[in-house]
């Protein structure tokens, strides 16, 4: 949980100068990190989220094998990139489309480092 906190912030800021509408003035400065510090939060709280589902939902319905069913991720991942898309639009004005973009770049960062790692990219352990 403590890289996902740690990268937040300059994962979003990363997104944001590549993902960000060319006719309008970029946020720059202060303003730039306070929108990127926020948004890396709330994109970390949205990770943080997700475990909690799961761990609430295998403490009282365990699967035999442990590992999150494919048939509730499929309605769990769209629903935490519709928050994601919904944080970026909010925190660095960015259509929905292009905030969903946003996110999946932290998401996919951070997916792909947990396998790297050796940890199971799907679950919190």
């Amino acid at each position: 949980m403590l890289g996902a906190v740690l990268l937040g912030p300059p994962l979003a800021f990363a997104a944001y100068t590549f993902l960000r509408d060319d006719e309008l003035e970029p946020y720059r400065g202060l303003e730039v990190l306070a929108r990127s510090l926020a948004c890396g939060l709330a994109y970390a709280a949205i990770w943080g989220a997700y475990w909690l589902i799961f761990a609430y939902w295998y403490n009282w319905k365990p699967l035999p094998t442990g590992e999150p069913n494919w048939q509730i991720m499929c309605g769990v991942v769209p629903a935490m990139v519709a928050i994601g898309a919904f944080t970026a639009q909010a925190s660095f004005e960015l259509e929905l489309a292009t905030g969903a973009l946003h996110y999946s770049v932290y998401l996919i960062s951070t997916v792909l480092l947990r396998f790297i790692m050796g940890m199971d990219p799907r679950w919190h352990s």
